[in-house]
């Protein structure tokens, strides 16, 4: 869908992002808190505290769209993502954080496919 280009120029934007957090899950305690009531409502606390659930990978992203010409900020943003609770979830420690990336990826595309005023774009699931 786009180009990448070496060059500023007309119609050019530039993307600068970073990947300002990355941490894997601690599998057996995720997988212990997962199944235990107690701990498991101690976790959905921390949740709503803190956005992401006890002992689940997680990653945080900073972006900046700017006009390559003039550096004009045309987008800025930060993002948090953490994984879910679940008893049967796999073991990869870094799955919640790949996760992560492909959503903010797709998140970014669909963006770009609305601001360009196409009719089909598909927005990834939360």
């Amino acid at each position: 869908d786009y180009a990448m280009v070496q060059a500023p120029g007309p119609d050019v934007m530039r993307l600068r992002v970073g990947i300002t957090e990355a941490g894997k899950n601690t599998p057996v305690l995720d997988q212990l808190t997962a199944v235990h009531p107690g701990s498991l409502l101690l976790s959905k606390g921390k949740k709503a505290l803190a956005g992401t659930e006890s002992f689940v990978g997680k990653a945080t992203i900073e972006a900046e769209v700017t006009d390559s010409q003039t550096g004009e900020l045309l987008a800025a943003g930060v993002d948090r993502r953490g994984g879910g609770k679940y008893a049967w979830k796999s073991l990869r420690r870094w799955t919640d954080v790949e996760e992560a990336y492909a959503y903010w990826a797709k998140k970014f595309r669909w963006r770009a496919c609305v601001l360009r005023g196409e009719a089909k774009c598909e927005l990834p699931e939360d």
